[in-house]
Parts: structure tokens; C-alpha cells; sequence
């Protein structure tokens, strides 16, 4: 009877271990970058959203060969890249006192694309 209930209690600690696992870093930019959009004062927290995307690695989840290897890392750098430059807009029309929600719209797009590259 002990035999069956080492292999459940594992698999309920897996999921359980899962359900609580902390949010990919892409998540919590995505989540800055909501809040900032309809935050009054949203320049902090783009900041913040800029920071956390400039610790992020850019590349691909999935192995690739190495002919291939050069090629998604470019790409994951470019979109990498991409993001970045909206946040910084977002930065500059919050600081100058314009409303940011278009560029905090079009880096929440850029930050989901390069988050797609990890899944």
C-alpha cells in the first residue's frame, strides 16, 4: 500500500511546486507594463519594466542546430532590442508629460513576441 502512495504524493508535489512557481520574467514585464498603462503616474514603472527586460537572456528555449543557432540569437537579440526602444518611448512621452498608453500598447506587444521565442 506505501508503494502506491509514493508515486501520488510526488505527483501532487510536482503540481503543486508548479501552480506556485514563480512567473517567467516575461510575465512580470507584461504585468509592469499593464500597470503602468493605466497607472497615473507611469514613468516608475516603466522604468522598472525596463530594468527587469535589461537583465532578460533573449534567446530560444528550444535547442536549434548549430546552422541554426547564430540565426535565432540574432533574432531573439533584435526582438530583445524592439522591446527595449518601446519602453524607452513610453519612458520619453511620460516624461514629457504625453500619455504613453499607444507605446506602453505596442512594448506589451514586443515583450509577448520575444517571450514567445521561450515557449
Amino acid at each position: 500500500m506505501k508503494s502506491h502512495l509514493l508515486p501520488s504524493l510526488a505527483t501532487v508535489l510536482c503540481l503543486v511546486a508548479g501552480v506556485h512557481a514563480e512567473p517567467k520574467a516575461i510575465d512580470k514585464i507584461v504585468d509592469l507594463l499593464h500597470t503602468a498603462e493605466t497607472s497615473p503616474k507611469p514613468l516608475p514603472i516603466l522604468e522598472k519594466a525596463k530594468e527587469t527586460l535589461k537583465d532578460y537572456k533573449a534567446a530560444p528555449a528550444l535547442p536549434v542546430g548549430p546552422r541554426k543557432q547564430g540565426a535565432v540569437k540574432a533574432e531573439a537579440r533584435d526582438r530583445k532590442g524592439d522591446a527595449m526602444e518601446r519602453i524607452n518611448q513610453a519612458i520619453e512621452e511620460a516624461k514629457a508629460g504625453h500619455d504613453p498608453k499607444d507605446k506602453i500598447t505596442a512594448a506589451i506587444s514586443d515583450v509577448r513576441h520575444l517571450g514567445a521565442m521561450r515557449d
